[in-house]
């Protein structure tokens, strides 16, 4: 199995996705899904670009160019909800923010 197929599969998983769903959100076919995971299908660049948007990595985690799943967070690649709770703690004071990060790390544990 190659770093890419391995690093789809262990990555669907860890989201609780099946190859149904992954399919789905990058609008291909469950069994397309399992040739990639299977090292049976290359996939293209845009294939990549949709993978790792659906899988939340980057494609260098993909294709084994990094061991970090995690995206760098840039202003660029927040999404609406995480634009409104940057703009709603950059008001506050530092022990209000501090408050804050301790409700949501206690609301999702295992992220952290």
């Amino acid at each position: 199995m190659s770093p890419q197929s391995n690093r789809i599969r262990l990555r669907r998983i860890q989201l609780g996705m099946s190859q149904e769903e992954l399919a789905f959100k990058i609008g291909t076919s469950q069994k397309q899904i399992s040739r990639y995971e299977r090292n049976e299908s290359d996939f293209t660049g845009r294939v990549l670009s949709k993978l790792a948007d659906a899988l939340n990595t980057t494609a260098d985690y993909l294709l084994g160019h990094t061991d970090s799943p995690d995206r760098e967070v840039t202003e660029d690649n927040l999404d609406p909800i995480e634009i409104e709770l940057v703009t709603l703690l950059r008001g506050q004071s530092d022990e209000t923010r501090q408050r804050a990060l301790n409700v949501i790390k206690a609301m999702i544990p295992e992220a952290f």
